[in-house]
């Protein structure tokens, strides 16, 4: 089932969970404008903001190449490419909405779809997702050779048609938080009743879409960042090359960034749960959320050089916050969890 199918079926029956024009309650209110304000809106701008400064280190570079100029468009990609794992708990909204996040964040790349591009001559913004976005620059810029291959105009003029791409894209997502109203949209949620065809008609349906993808980034670092990868599951064959962010040394750093936004989402839900009498919950998810810092803390930047063990650590402690976030916060919440396979959205 696609993304946007199942999103339209999460808001379907949180609409239903509730009296169709529930008012929100005061607290209700502040913890919304709370997520918004403190969580999404910081991340995406963050996000946005060093994905310009990397579409401008890759001008840079193209212009006048050498090596301080890869090492700056180097350290360009790494920070943008973990500014934009920290907004995947916060990752619905206009990402969804606009099909964005694939664009951007398709892993793995595939670099044999690059070397076709540039064979054929197609811009990077026409290439397939897995040719471009993080994943594709990450493989042009840290590749073995590409200290002598990047400097070739071909190729360097598609890398920074790719990042000017990844720049617009993340431009586009902040637009539609802001100018486009979606944090206004999200933060006001039950106070449309006059606006029958408005996203967020109850509190209902903005905390199911929130805990929703909380779930689903959770899933995807459990599963798919670490279980599969380590060969974690089901006495898989680990398969490092499947580490997302490997080749630029940022596979570690990308989940606990991901853990990060995950955090910065929960901390007003927990203060939320706090105040209307869920108080163990919340010290259980307080706790698990360390528990789960400490033991990807605990990994070395690449985890495929981790002993089995702590590599499992690790992998169980967010799987453990995932499970608790979909079976006590959301009951807490009064929200249906809907299907929670990550399909990279």
């Amino acid at each position: 089932m696609s993304s946007m199918i199942r999103s339209a079926l999460i808001l379907a029956l949180s609409a239903a969970a509730l009296p169709a024009h529930a008012a929100p309650t005061p607290e209700q209110a502040r913890v919304l404008g709370r997520v918004a304000e403190d969580a999404i809106l910081p991340a995406m701008r963050d996000a946005d903001a060093r994905a310009q400064a990397l579409a401008r280190a890759a001008a840079a570079y193209c212009t006048e190449p050498g090596p301080e100029a890869l090492d700056a468009a180097r350290a360009a990609w790494r920070e943008a490419f973990l500014a934009w794992r920290r907004t995947g708990a916060t990752g619905f909204g206009p990402a969804l909405n606009l099909r964005i996040a694939r664009t951007i964040d398709a892993w793995p790349a595939r670099p044999k779809l690059i070397e076709q591009a540039l064979t054929e001559g197609t811009a990077a913004r026409d290439a397939g997702a897995a040719a471009r976005g993080f994943p594709g620059l990450e493989a042009l810029l840290f590749e073995p050779q590409a200290a002598a291959r990047l400097a070739e105009a071909r190729r360097c003029a598609y890398f920074a048609g790719a990042t000017a791409d990844t720049a617009a894209a993340t431009a586009q997502v902040v637009r539609g938080w802001t100018e486009g109203g979606h944090a206004r949209e999200f933060a006001g949620a039950g106070g449309f009743a006059a606006e029958p065809g408005h996203p967020y008609l109850t509190v209902n349906i903005a905390f199911t879409e929130l805990v929703n993808r909380l779930v689903a980034e959770l899933d995807a670092d459990a599963g798919r960042r670490l279980a599969k990868p380590l060969g974690l599951r089901n006495h898989g064959e680990a398969q490092p090359d499947k580490l997302e962010g490997r080749l630029s040394g940022t596979a570690r750093a990308a989940i606990q960034a991901s853990l990060d936004g995950v955090g910065a989402a929960l901390r007003p839900l927990l203060d939320y749960l706090t105040a209307t009498g869920h108080r163990s919950l919340a010290a259980q998810l307080r706790n698990e959320l360390g528990v789960a810092r400490e033991a990807l803390a605990a990994l070395p930047a690449d985890p495929a050089q981790a002993p089995k063990d702590t590599a499992a650590r690790a992998q169980q402690a967010v799987a453990t916050l995932q499970h608790t976030v979909e079976t006590g916060l959301a009951p807490a919440l009064v929200v249906t969890i809907d299907f929670n396979e990550n399909d990279g959205d």
